[in-house]
């Protein structure tokens, strides 16, 4: 008996022993201690298109910005191809993820053709959900104008997936923001990434989603909170990470990306029909607003967490508490702890209304998240908020497309309107770093207001409490109100998969 223990527990202890050695590997080998230099914002282009744009519409407005809406993803897509192809000196682009798929191919494709031209790109991306490969990324960066930072970077050797866990508290605090800024002139922000399902490119997903395309007085503030990231300790250059690359193999690679591009439609660029030159030659018209950037600081990442760092849901809970007539939340991943539950229960009865639309569990992509929103549903139901959940189909009837509601916004008083990154749930509000736009602007924030109004009748399900208590889903489908008495488009197992995740004290993590 003696000998089948010590038999039994000397391969436990030996995979213990390993185990432990490749934890101990994984935290010792992200070389933050790589040296990199500071660099700046540069200063703004005073000449060509994009500064007309601002001369244009602000050399005699009150306001000290301009702002247009970018809701479809081809146009959000496009706008970003024309502003590269117009840039004149400087790019900054920092993202969640990138993915080397068309959008990411045709996206970085551009950069490094204005790399070309002589513009300096900056590309700083958060490491964690990036799929596009070291080797090409390095690649990129070895053009002498461009520069590419991978955020708060998991450790290279060994397996992803352990390195994430042997390291957790740190690896799992994310850079979430998301902005894009042209020659100190124009920037775009909100919720998209850079990838297929972002901009109507990816054939099995239709994200909906949401940025603003600004141009005044607030690019001081983007270009701040970009070197902020760009030049804190977590931010590391490509070089730090060894991908051997052959500088020769760029002009290659650039007539690679030429011909790629020119088989590609939806990365082929008309600009003389594209919103810039819409808005220049005033077939467009932007809507004006006083703004301010609110976004994260890096240290949110590296301190405990607390309300000192949580600066962009400060500044939206007191928008919050200040609302008088309503709110309107578009959040597709939607997790109020019970305090904010309460408080959008205590503002629907001072008589302030309150309407959140979010993912249903057959339209969301991460069925985990919905098993933490859908323990708040009754709370806020009794409390007459209203409760809207996105149809997975019903905007592509007869197609596999599922639509999943990517939008992160925010209506105060038809008059204030947030747009960014931040999702209302603990991993936005405690463990990421968050950025976006908060606008006073009544006539952008009434027309969105009634363009949203219109879509959620048409897309959406209402979800209301029955008299015995449970749930029901309405929608109106050719003019017909039709019901559900359980999760709407979902299959059993995704409702077995959000009830068992419903039993893991996981909630703080999503």
């Amino acid at each position: 008996m003696k000998t089948a223990v010590v038999v039994g527990v000397g391969p436990v202890r030996w995979l213990g022993g390993c185990l432990l050695m490749l934890i101990l590997v994984a935290c010792i080998s992200v070389p933050f201690d790589y040296p990199r230099e500071e660099s700046y914002r540069g200063a703004r282009v005073e000449t060509g298109s994009l500064a007309a744009l601002s001369d244009l519409w602000l050399s005699n407005n009150a306001h000290n910005t301009a702002v247009y809406p970018l809701g479809g993803g081809a146009d959000a897509y496009a706008v970003r191809l024309d502003l590269i192809e117009r840039a004149q000196a400087t790019i900054d682009a920092q993202y969640f993820l990138i993915k080397p798929d068309a959008a990411g191919i045709g996206f970085t494709g551009a950069l490094l053709r204005a790399a070309y031209r002589g513009v300096r790109v900056r590309l700083l991306l958060d490491d964690i959900f990036t799929t596009a490969k070291d080797e090409g990324l390095a690649l990129l960066n070895a053009h002498d104008n461009v520069q590419v930072r991978l955020f708060n970077p998991l450790s290279r050797q060994g397996f992803t997936s352990l390195n994430y866990l042997a390291d957790f508290k740190r690896a799992n605090r994310r850079m979430h923001n998301k902005s894009f800024t042209v020659d100190g002139q124009i920037t775009i922000i909100g919720g998209r990434n850079i990838a297929g399902e972002y901009f109507e490119m990816n054939p099995a997903v239709d994200f909906w989603d949401f940025e603003i395309l600004s141009f005044g007085g607030l690019i001081g503030e983007v270009g701040d909170s970009f070197d902020d990231f760009w030049n804190h300790e977590l931010s590391l250059p490509m070089q730090a990470f060894d991908s051997e690359t052959n500088p020769k193999e760029l002009e290659s690679v650039r007539t690679e990306l030429a011909e790629w591009r020119r088989t590609h439609p939806g990365n082929q660029l008309s600009t003389a029909d594209g919103i810039i030159a819409g808005l220049l030659d005033k077939r467009l018209q932007p809507y004006f607003a006083e703004a301010h950037v609110i976004s994260d600081h890096p240290d949110k990442l590296v301190n405990p967490v607390s309300r000192e760092f949580q600066l962009l849901a400060s500044s939206l809970g007191s928008l919050i508490l200040a609302a008088e007539t309503e709110i309107v939340v578009f959040s597709p991943y939607f997790i109020p702890n019970q305090g904010l539950a309460d408080l959008f229960v205590a503002k629907q009865q001072e008589g302030v209304k309150v309407d959140i639309l979010t993912n249903s569990l057959a339209s969301t992509n991460h069925v985990a998240v919905h098993s933490g929103y859908k323990r708040y549903r009754k709370t806020l139901l009794q409390g007459g908020v209203g409760l809207w959940e996105v149809s997975a189909h019903a905007a592509n009837p007869g197609t596999d497309i599922t639509t999943t509601l990517h939008t992160k916004a925010i209506m105060f008083d038809r008059r204030w309107l947030f747009v960014g990154s931040l999702n209302v749930d603990p991993r936005s509000i405690d463990i990421n770093t968050e950025m976006g736009l908060i606008l006073d602007s009544p006539e952008l924030t009434r027309d969105l207001h009634a363009a949203a109004a219109d879509t959620v009748r048409k897309y959406a399900y209402k979800v209301e409490l029955t008299p015995d208590g449970s749930l029901k889903w309405l929608a109106l489908r050719d003019g017909k109100e039709i019901s559900f008495n359980k999760e709407p488009e979902s299959s059993w197992w995704r409702r077995f998969s959000a009830g068992l995740y419903g039993l893991l004290p996981i909630e703080g993590q999503l």
